[in-house]
């Protein structure tokens, strides 16, 4: 199937480290509720230490050994405020990348990441697939935002996107019509999984009622 040999040529390559995170993930989907539990509280509790003694904030903040309800809870200002002091300062900055919410509500949060965050999340994306019963390639619809214009995506972009099957409705640039028309998009191409920021797919379910449904039913709706 030539869209499952792009994926793989394409994001399936491009995160090389995700297939020791998914059978990770698999394993753990297989362990009883007592075996699942044991790993949760050993995996939090080597995480809380490793940010006790690692991360400026929290090192700050909280005495070593200290439980989970001893961490201050996050909030947006505070994550934005304290970007640099939240980063581990063991890394160099050229392992990290530097992400960004779209800051719709105001002010962009940031955050690193390095590559085994965006290992981890690939393998998650592609067990969560096949546990809803689709292939991690299968077609794709997206309502959600996207800064550039169709011009300013590069061509290689463009193409892959095709190749896989993935329809995009930008919902910064929405109307009644661009709405109507992704509706149409979707009754032709029939994707089983639409994804979306909450806003977005509630925008879109309200048009569907107002239009009188959808002529196919997705399998999917995140």
């Amino acid at each position: 199937m030539i869209r499952h040999l792009v994926w793989l040529a394409g994001p399936a390559r491009r995160e090389r480290g995700w297939k020791a995170y998914y059978r990770r993930y698999a394993r753990l989907a297989a362990s009883s509720p007592a075996e699942f539990e044991a790993w949760q509280q050993t995996a939090v509790a080597e995480h809380l230490t490793w940010a006790q003694q690692t991360i400026p904030y929290f090192q700050a903040r909280v005495s070593a050994g200290a439980p989970l309800s001893a961490f201050p809870i996050l909030r947006r200002q505070d994550v934005q405020a304290h970007a640099e002091a939240l980063r581990d300062p063991t890394r160099p900055l050229s392992e990290l990348l530097e992400n960004a919410s779209g800051g719709s509500t105001g002010e962009p949060v940031r955050v690193w990441q390095d590559a085994e965050y965006w290992h981890a999340d690939f393998a998650t994306e592609a067990w969560l697939w096949e546990w809803w019963g689709l292939s991690p390639s299968c077609t794709k619809a997206f309502l959600w935002g996207n800064d550039l214009s169709p011009d300013e995506e590069h061509w290689k972009a463009r193409l892959e996107q095709r190749l896989l099957g993935e329809y995009c409705l930008d919902v910064f640039r929405v109307g009644t019509d661009a709405l109507e028309a992704f509706a149409k998009l979707l009754e032709r191409k029939r994707p089983p999984a639409i994804i979306g920021y909450a806003s977005a797919l509630e925008l879109f379910a309200a048009h569907i009622q107002d239009r009188g449904g959808l002529a196919y039913t997705p399998k999917v709706v995140r």
